[in-house]
């Protein structure tokens, strides 16, 4: 094929008895000038002789093959390898509707838009469909989008149901972080770079929402990326000189985080039977405060390096202003905790 349109890339890892439908609504669809790049992360399923089965039919869809590397990384070698002038992201589980490709990329032209979202719909393991969040009905500019998007309302961090130019990742060095919640991290730093960004307010994509999903299991890692997602976009602010611009958006995306943060903390705790739940509460609102505290300036170090350590967990963040104080009780850093020895009782 010469260069695509558009370029599809689908990350796959362990979907075996989702697989088939989502490709079977990509080879449905009414555009024709696209790519489907397939990458399989190390899957042990049978997911890896679905995607030969299709890539062996159908010209269209070309296969990766590497050791598990993590949906982030996943999606930077896609960007990579992709070669059309539009991008989009689909997850292996979900449908598109027959007519996504065309729609969103008639919007692209007509609106000159640098990224197109449509809405979506949730759809459940036996098949039905609903729609829950109130889309938008208007072009925005980069800054009124991104203050939406960060209070994850009317739009959303998805990297699914989005058209991107794929300049906006390639010309200004955007990567996702190997994190969870590695979406939120990368959204809003690619409509900074976008001018102008339209919405398509029928849903044309289907998530489907499956029990057995990353997103449904609740860990110290998982909890603490969120965290770390809401300091990186922190960092990025502060590092283009948008801090101020952007600090009542960013202030309302961290609420909203926070809240996402404590709903499942307590959740993991009642659920596991994990005991100290204040704790670990205190652990997670003392991070939150010092993501907003305007006296904590991050200056020097790269904010993707935010990913490799424990953020404000009994330590200070590198290249920071001034010292964070040690809390008079020790918290667990969510990576693991201690637990406390046990009182002894003097008997008589």
């Amino acid at each position: 094929m010469n260069n695509p349109i558009i370029s599809l890339v689908v990350p796959v890892y362990n979907v075996a008895g989702y697989l088939r439908p989502c490709l079977d609504s990509i080879e449905r669809q009414t555009f024709d000038d696209f790519e489907v790049i397939l990458i399989n992360d190390g899957s042990t399923d049978g997911s890896l002789r679905i995607l030969q089965e299709y890539v062996d039919r159908n010209e269209h869809f070309t296969l990766i093959d590497q050791e598990n590397k993590g949906l982030g990384e996943v999606r930077n070698v896609g960007i990579r390898h992709a070669r059309g002038e539009y991008i989009a992201f689909v997850d292996s589980d979900d449908i598109l509707r027959k007519d996504y490709l065309a729609r969103m990329y008639s919007e692209m032209l007509k609106r000159d838009a640098d990224i197109v979202c449509c809405e979506y719909k949730f759809q459940l393991e036996n098949g039905f469909r609903f729609r829950i969040y109130p889309g938008m009905y208007a072009v925005s500019s980069q800054k009124k989008a991104i203050s939406r998007l960060m209070r994850d309302v009317t739009l959303h961090h998805f990297s699914w149901n989005k058209l991107y130019k794929r300049s906006l990742f390639t010309e200004n060095n955007i990567i996702f972080p190997a994190m969870c919640f590695e979406d939120i991290a990368t959204t809003a730093r690619v409509f900074y770079h976008a001018k102008k960004i339209a919405f398509i307010p029928q849903p044309l994509y289907y998530y489907v929402q499956r029990g057995s999903s990353i997103m449904h299991s609740i860990t110290y890692r998982r909890l603490q990326d969120h965290i770390n997602s809401a300091a990186i976009l922190r960092a990025f602010f502060e590092q283009t000189g948008e801090l101020k611009n952007y600090r009542r958006a960013l202030k309302q995306g961290i609420f909203v985080i926070r809240s996402h943060v404590i709903l499942d903390l307590i959740t993991m705790h009642l659920q596991d039977g994990i005991p100290y739940t204040g704790r670990d509460l205190k652990n997670a609102l003392r991070q939150f405060r010092a993501i907003e505290s305007p006296q904590f300036t991050i200056t020097g170090e790269p904010w993707e390096d935010i990913v490799t350590s424990t953020l404000f967990a009994h330590q200070e963040l590198p290249q920071i202003s001034a010292p964070i104080s040690i809390p008079r009780k020790q918290y667990s850093n969510f990576c693991g905790f201690q637990k406390r020895p046990k009182k002894e009782y003097k008997t008589s």
